[in-house]
């Protein structure tokens, strides 16, 4: 069945399986886009665009059953605003219509059209710190309400408050339905089931990590180069790129000599591949998964393979997804980098990815070839504090090493942290240290012989602020 209803300015369209049109003429009067006979059909080839209001962005999540559930939620830190409604039946996929806008202490009132921005703020809100002059009701961005409760606006909206289920996954916090902030929310996915993507590359089923296909190089003769590239569109569905704050890709790497993949982000070298041959259990050329975090925002993604001789291919890529997270300030101690956004606490040109963690999924590291040295500063949020601690793991070439200031002036310089106990191998080592109680600024940064990095050569991991 289909099913489309307005509340509080919030709505949704839930597509089952079975597709039944009905009420269309309801479906108008309240402010939905008009539904017809091609639109009706599996939520894979929906034309998620066309079932939302202008200035709606669509959303694909996992099937919600049950009644309306409506939700409204705001972060004064760092100023932005977010709302969803859904109403489902029995159904295997549910597309949700998203709008987000910015107010600097939350929000008085929402339409479907128009979303009015409180003026009343008391005075501080919002600067992270929920004061005595402060409320729920008052400040949400500072005084978060307690999980299963509500604030703001329409009977059934929590703004300001943080999600309490599983984060991931739709599913609502207990007692509080609908009060989800859309935690790894996919807007982009590309399977190369049904498409084959801009540039020079080819999509078979050769070799493929799900489904029946995968994308790779076209066969070269002699030495080139080929590429393919995205932008977390869609794959079609939607248009436009589509904002994301987390993207994952799979690929498998089996080169012949000369053969390397590099793959770039917004142009800019993130990193260059090779082989993912592994000699573990049965052996093989294994896909590997690759995750980066990145800004909330748009951007774009290349796979370029180079073939110094030529030859068939050797890499190929699979199941590319993009995931939005709400980029929130960070109510607790410790920064361990797995929000599935960028803290907004930590500014610089260190990268946060799955290639190395001290625990969890992410760690952060610096980019590759930064010819002005890589730099990640931090000041705990701005939170008064009395230590600071931090894991860090260093496999670095000779003539790097990783500098550790605190207040503009340098801390440490640190290097390797291999060891030959046991297994031998780079080991993730802690850091702790006192200091004056009050704020602090502090700054990694990783340097090379000639003050830039070619190669990064050290992680950071799970830092605290206590």
């Amino acid at each position: 069945m289909f099913f489309c209803k307005s509340f509080g300015g919030w709505r949704a369209i839930a597509v089952a399986s079975s597709f039944v049109l009905m009420g269309v003429a309801a479906m108008e009067a309240t402010g939905c886009q008009t539904a017809s006979s091609d639109g009706v059909k599996p939520c894979v080839g929906q034309n998620l665009a066309a079932l939302c209001s202008p200035g709606w962005n669509p959303v694909l999540n996992s099937a919600a059953k049950g009644d309306c559930n409506g939700s409204a939620n705001y972060n004064g830190d760092n100023g932005s605003g977010s709302g969803t409604y859904s109403c489902a039946s029995d159904g295997q996929c549910s597309i949700q219509c998203v709008r987000a806008d910015a107010c600097p202490c939350g929000i008085a009132s929402v339409s479907r059209t128009e979303l009015v921005c409180r003026t009343d703020c008391p005075t501080g809100c919002p600067d992270g710190t929920c004061e005595s002059n402060e409320t729920a009701d008052s400040c949400p961005g500072d005084c978060a309400p307690a999980a299963g409760t509500s604030a703001g606006v329409d009977g059934g909206s929590s703004i300001g408050s943080s999600p309490t289920g599983t984060p991931g996954s739709s599913t609502p916090g207990a007692g509080d339905p609908g009060s989800e902030n859309i935690p790894n929310a996919v807007v982009s996915s590309e399977d190369f089931e049904t498409s084959v993507p801009p540039g020079s590359w080819q999509v078979d089923s050769t070799r493929y990590h799900t489904g029946s296909s995968s994308a790779h190089a076209k066969p070269l003769t002699g030495p080139g180069t080929t590429s393919m590239e995205l932008e977390c569109d869609g794959s079609g569905v939607t248009p436009t790129a589509q904002s994301h704050s987390e993207m994952s890709f799979w690929y498998l790497g089996d080169p012949a000599t000369g053969q390397t993949l590099n793959f770039y982000v917004d142009d800019a070298l993130y990193q260059t591949y090779g082989s993912t041959y592994s000699s573990w259990g049965a052996g093989g050329y294994n896909w590997t998964n690759v995750i980066l975090v990145v800004p909330n925002g748009t951007h774009t993604y290349k796979w370029e393979e180079v073939a110094t001789n030529g030859g068939a291919p050797g890499f190929f890529v699979d199941t590319v997804s993009c995931t939005s997270t709400p980029a929130t300030a960070n109510k607790t101690t410790t920064w361990d980098f797995e929000g599935g956004f960028v803290p907004p606490e930590i500014t610089g040109t260190f990268e946060i990815d799955n290639s190395r963690a001290q625990a969890g999924t992410f760690g952060a590291h610096p980019g590759l070839a930064d010819a002005n040295g890589a730099t990640m500063a931090f000041s705990c949020g701005g939170k008064s504090h009395s230590s600071i601690s931090f894991y860090y793991m260093g496999y670095p070439t000779e003539g790097e090493s990783l500098d550790f200031y605190v207040d503009d002036m340098l801390y440490q310089s640190y290097g390797s942290t291999y060891s030959s106990w046991g297994a031998g191998g780079y080991n993730w080592t802690n850091e702790s240290i006192k200091v004056s109680s009050g704020t602090h600024s502090y700054r990694w940064v990783e340097t090379g012989p000639d003050g830039g990095v070619s190669t990064p050569s050290y992680s950071i991991d799970t830092i605290s602020c206590k």
